[in-house]
């Protein structure tokens, strides 16, 4: 069988310890087998997945980090040890990811209040209050009550305002829209079009 280099690491009985083959994938997934110096060694592959490790009479295998084994070769050194080893992060590293955490959460923080003034310009002061208490809002549309909730579903309500259908209607995930932007994109095309907002919706009935 053909070899390539990718994740896994097997041995063929009889090569020297220096000399490591590597297997695909997938046949290492369904075979998970490790042959070294003529000796087999199976483990089953959830136990290998949790564990990582396979010892034989005179190798060891040792795979520290699933990972970091998936995207890369385990090293084999002179004396038949296969240790894999994650680089260390330097504190130059370190001082960077944390800067851009960091960043990324203050805009993230500033975009989310600006979505959050926004919508409260377009609403009514009943609205904006039950937005701040409990992050929903109902809007009248021809006489029917819809209500737009943070990370939830548009339901059309019943006299008792009691939901009867939900809707599943949001702007593209890729954009990456904070709830209150989400939330008014919902209110203004219930708004303007409100047949547009039934024709693309998904309409569940609630039992």
């Amino acid at each position: 069988m053909a070899t390539a280099a990718l994740p896994f690491v097997g041995m063929d009985a009889g090569t020297s310890l220096t000399n490591v083959e590597t297997m695909a994938t997938w046949v290492f997934w369904n075979s998970n087998s490790i042959v070294a110096t003529g000796t087999s060694i199976s483990n089953s592959v959830w136990s290998y997945w949790n564990i990582g490790t396979a010892s034989g009479v005179t190798s060891q295998v040792t795979a520290s980090a699933v990972w970091g084994n998936w995207n890369q070769q385990i090293i084999v050194n002179s004396i038949g040890q296969a240790n894999f080893q994650m680089p260390l992060e330097t504190e130059e590293q370190r001082v960077a990811r944390e800067a851009r955490a960091k960043q990324y959460e203050e805009e993230t923080k500033a975009k989310e209040i600006r979505a959050q003034q926004l919508l409260l310009s377009f609403l009514t002061e009943e609205q904006a209050e039950t937005w701040q208490k409990e992050k929903r809002f109902e809007v009248v549309v021809k006489g029917k009550i819809y209500r737009i909730k943070k990370h939830e579903r548009v339901h059309l309500l019943d006299e008792k305002k009691k939901p009867t259908i939900a809707y599943c209607i949001h702007p593209s995930s890729e954009h990456g829209l904070p709830a209150e932007d989400v939330a008014l994109s919902q209110k203004l095309l219930l708004e303007t079009d409100e047949e547009a907002f039934l024709r693309i919706a998904n309409a569940t009935r609630v039992a």
